[in-house]
């Protein structure tokens, strides 16, 4: 996750490549304020998570921000995966994961796979 950060760091919010290291400092590298605030909407974007601008200000080195980037990435994988509890048994005895308004989604298949209603696997 490290290399994700530094990334974003050099190619969105243009630090430059050699003063980001895993034990910069942020004051080091340019992450102040302003820069968290851009940062906090890249990862949001870019990665689906949320890290407020004041997490990032209260993290010593950009080791501690990859690190806090991949706990809240890891942490969004998890809850992404549909619990078995979201499974219904379809008409033809398939497993059926039923969307939040009750409309029959994706199917799981017997050889492994996942097919959404409009016939796409996935």
């Amino acid at each position: 996750m490290y290399e994700v950060l530094k990334g974003i760091l050099v190619d969105d919010l243009q630090m430059r490549a050699e003063d980001v290291t895993p034990t910069a400092g942020r004051v080091e590298v340019g992450l102040d304020s302003l820069t968290a605030v851009e940062l906090s909407s890249v990862l949001n974007v870019r990665l689906g998570i949320e890290i407020h601008d004041y997490e990032l200000l209260e993290l010593a080195t950009l080791g501690d921000v990859a690190r806090l980037v991949e706990e809240r990435h890891l942490a969004a994988a998890v809850q992404s995966v549909p619990h078995p509890s979201e499974w219904v048994a379809g008409p033809d005895g398939r497993r059926v994961r039923e969307r939040r308004d009750g409309a029959a989604r994706s199917v799981i298949s017997a050889r492994g796979g996942a097919t959404d209603l409009s016939g796409k696997r996935w």
